[in-house]
C-alpha cells in the first residue's frame, strides 16, 4: 500500500479498553471513508491487548469491505514490545506468525 494514497490514523501515546470505543470509532470511519488506512502506532507508549485485538478485527473488517489496513510501529516501542508479547511478531525480525502483513516496523 502506498503512504500517499492511504489516509493515517495516530494513535494516542497511551491505549487500554478505556480507549477502546474511540479507537474502533476512528477506524471505521477511515476505512468507510478511504480505500487504505495506515494506523500509525510509532508513538504510543503503553497498549493492551484489548486494542491489538480491535486493530485486527479493524483489518478484518476492512478485507471484508475490499480495502486495505496496516500498522506502523517503532522499532522496539511499545507496540512492537506488546506484539511480540501477544505472538503476533517475533522479536528478532523472522518472518512474522499469521496476520504479519497487517504490522509494519517504521523506518529509522
Amino acid at each position: 500500500m502506498s503512504p500517499a494514497q492511504a489516509i493515517t490514523v495516530k494513535l494516542d501515546r497511551e491505549l487500554s479498553l478505556h480507549q477502546a470505543n474511540t479507537v474502533c470509532e476512528q477506524l471505521r470511519v477511515a476505512i468507510n471513508e478511504n480505500h487504505a488506512v495506515v494506523v500509525d502506532g510509532t508513538n504510543v507508549l503503553k497498549i493492551d491487548t484489548s486494542i491489538l485485538q480491535l486493530l485486527i478485527a479493524a483489518r478484518k473488517s476492512a478485507e471484508v469491505a475490499g480495502k486495505e489496513l496496516s500498522v506502523r510501529f517503532a522499532a522496539g516501542g511499545a507496540l512492537e514490545r506488546a506484539l511480540v508479547r501477544a505472538g503476533f511478531i517475533i522479536d528478532n525480525d523472522q518472518e512474522p506468525l499469521p496476520e504479519g502483513d497487517l504490522w509494519e516496523r517504521a523506518s529509522a
